[in-house]
């Protein structure tokens, strides 16, 4: 993940990115071509060390395999037998040399950090891709077989628990197998390159460009220079958008169980009781791997109706309602917590409009959006974006029926507010690495990319402002570079018309910053936090004002609230509801002339000289957390903060380097 909360790395990273590569065909409506990574990768690996460790293993599963199937006739059963015992040893000592360490165990950053990409990690993921491709197109191993094999894998590998491998394999592995065996080229070391970049090696990169005419950049339409820092003056009082997301309510969540569990999510019921009374979920959430309970949501709702609902002007849901008990979902446990959760907020906003996204955890199996040529509905995303239209549209009449199309398309619509501005609700979990369909077409899936060119070249010759809203922030290493760097091409031809993006997903505070070829700051995105406490923040969302309530208006954030409660201290008290407090006024508290883009840059050429100015940034980054408090920030975690702020493609870091050469001359 980008941000710097302790967000859960899936657990099935490895395992099933195993299932699928691709080693550079690319389908669809673009340009393609590939570019060679280096010899070796980031750990010194060599394409042969990656492929050697898939060779051992499938050929230890093969020995394996003979020896089940029994003695041949007139064999010696006792020699049989020993052969099965040494087939059985040879892969357990195959998968010893590649298996997680205990502290890497369920790939939980806020236990593992860094460790969950290392060299094992590489060889784990290519010996299993290659080991199961293999066994999918040779052997034509199918169905309840392949997921049986690759259940053992991951519980011999020591990814997670048993129970939690089974979950998530056999849900996600009818669209695991499709793809393997309708992608033309299958690669190991080419899949877990891109699921896990630090691994890749001498395989082709994804790489493609759009095939769309996005027309010519007005001359003296370059949005926030130098000469355009100053804000009108609002003729009315600010237009004001909440912004809410990533609720992950689970309605699994009981205080009688223990918040250290060993598994990616704890505070379930049927999960261990707590073997201290600290470790003991609280009751409004906890900072340890845990989501909230159902009365949280009904407190941020309460809250809100009593703080701000009579000023509020629209609201945006930036996405994932689905807890992260990832291995128990079905389609209809989905479908009931969206509902659920879309009806409350319907009830309690009352008229005002709420314009909602998707997130990953609202699919089943989680992260998976096919493109819209899939049909079959045992792979098709088709179900979700139908419930999604029913609701957003038929029930709580958020949107207009012209969204209806693009949302059964993609997930994706386009409104107009009022006149003169416009939202756009993208589902850029289309560039998601861990959405295996992009593996099998990754050229701008179900035509979202050129769909949103259209949108705003007619937004441009109408005059129109936009802002765009998506769950996964610029930048972040969840989306893949090329979908990446094609967005940041849209948003540099339209920066003039685009005056803000919003976004979610990492759980923490955030802003990220996009420039033009010539450096200049031209857009700027800003992260919504989390309502979940997961992992390690308060509960918490935003409010922005806005220059939309007059004439001409320009339709940029002029400032930015944060606002949130202390967890121990609200769990310290069960019995009396929680203490909201507004966090920050961003232009107030970290003293910015404004929110433009130019300013913010300034902002953070700030971080690079002023310590001080660095912790405040991180514990409100952190949601104002204990736990940042505790923690504090250090260079390095100073550097990812800077650069995440400055990077808008995945591993282009020109003006991260930029920022960071700043901070090392001042530190010198």
């Amino acid at each position: 993940m980008k941000g710097l909360g302790s967000g859960v790395v899936p657990v099935l990273l490895v395992l099933a990115a195993s299932l699928v590569a691709q080693t550079g065909e690319c389908r669809g409506d673009a340009s393609s071509s590939g570019s060679p990574t280096p010899p070796v990768n980031k750990f010194g690996q060599t394409r042969e060390d990656l492929m050697r460790a898939a060779t051992d293993l499938t050929a230890a599963l093969s020995a394996v395999q003979a020896a089940r199937s029994g003695p041949a006739e007139g064999a010696d059963p006792e020699s049989h037998s020993l052969a099965a015992a040494g087939a059985e040893a040879r892969l357990q000592r195959v998968v010893d040399g590649i298996r997680l360490p205990e502290r890497m165990r369920f790939f939980s950053m806020q236990y593992t950090g860094a460790d969950a990409r290392s060299p094992r990690t590489c060889r784990l993921c290519s010996a299993v891709a290659g080991a199961v491709i293999h066994k999918i197109r040779v052997e034509n191993t199918t169905g309840p077989a392949l997921a049986a094999l690759v259940v053992d894998l991951c519980v011999r590998a020591n990814v997670v628990a048993p129970h939690i491998c089974k979950g998530m394999i056999e849900s996600n592995t009818p669209i695991l197998e499709y793809i393997a065996r309708n992608t033309p080229t299958l690669d190991g070391p080419a899949a877990c390159g891109v699921f896990i970049p630090e691994c890749a090696v001498g395989v082709t990169s994804l790489d493609w460009k759009l095939n769309k005419d996005m027309g010519v950049k007005p001359r003296g339409r370059v949005r926030n220079t130098m000469m355009d820092l100053q804000n009108p003056k609002p003729k009315a009082e600010p237009f004001r958008i909440l912004q809410i997301t990533d609720y992950h309510w689970d309605d699994m969540y009981t205080t009688e169980a223990s918040a250290v569990c060993g598994e990616p999510t704890c505070c379930r019921k049927g999960s261990i009781p707590p073997a201290r009374p600290e470790d003991r979920a609280g009751k409004w959430g906890d900072y340890r791997s845990c989501d909230i309970p159902w009365e949280t949501v009904a407190e941020f709702v309460r809250h809100t109706q009593e703080t701000h609902l009579e000023t509020l002007d629209l609201i945006y849901f930036t996405g994932d309602v689905v807890d992260h008990g990832v291995w128990e979902t079905s389609r209809e446990k989905n479908e009931h917590r969206i509902r659920l959760t879309f009806d409350y907020m319907k009830q309690a906003f009352g008229d005002k409009r709420v314009l909602p996204l998707v997130g990953n955890h609202e699919p089943h199996p989680l992260n998976i959006f096919a493109p819209d040529y899939i049909t079959d509905d045992a792979l098709s995303t088709r179900w979700l974006y139908e419930v999604l239209a029913d609701v957003w549209i038929d029930k709580t009449r958020w949107l207009p029926e012209s969204t209806r199309a693009t949302i059964l398309r993609g997930g994706y619509y386009e409104v107009e507010v009022q006149e003169g501005f416009r939202v756009v609700a993208l589902n850029n979990m289309y560039c998601y690495t861990l959405n295996w369909w992009v593996l099998h077409d990754p050229v701008d899936p179900s035509g979202q990319l050129a769909w949103l060119v259209d949108v705003l070249m007619k937004a441009e010759v109408n005059h129109e402002k936009v802002h765009i809203l998506a769950h996964i922030p610029p930048g972040n290493d969840d989306c893949l570079e090329v979908w990446g760097r094609e967005f940041a091409r849209i948003v540099d031809r339209f920066s003039a018309t685009i005056s803000a993006h919003f976004n979610a997903h990492t759980h923490v505070d955030d802003l990220c910053i996009f420039y033009d070829k010539y450096g200049r700051p031209n857009n700027a995105a800003f992260n919504g936090g989390s309502l979940t406490t997961y992992a390690d923040v308060n509960p918490n969302y935003k409010l922005y004002l806005v220059d939309g309530a007059n004439g001409g208006a320009t339709w940029n954030v002029l400032d930015a609230e944060l606002w949130g409660f202390n967890l121990t201290k609200a769990n310290q008290n069960p019995n009396e509801r929680p203490e909201w407090y507004r966090m920050y006024s961003f232009k107030e508290t970290f003293n910015v002339q404004s929110l433009h883009p130019a300013h913010l840059d300034m902002f953070i050429d700030r971080l690079t000289k002023d310590p001080n100015l660095v912790q405040q940034y991180y514990w409100y980054h952190m949601l104002d957390s204990d736990v940042s408090h505790q923690t504090g920030c250090d260079e390095i975690c100073a550097e990812r903060l800077i650069c995440n702020s400055v990077t808008t493609i995945t591993n282009e870091f020109e003006h991260c380097k930029r920022f960071l050469n700043k901070r090392k001359l001042h530190l010198s």
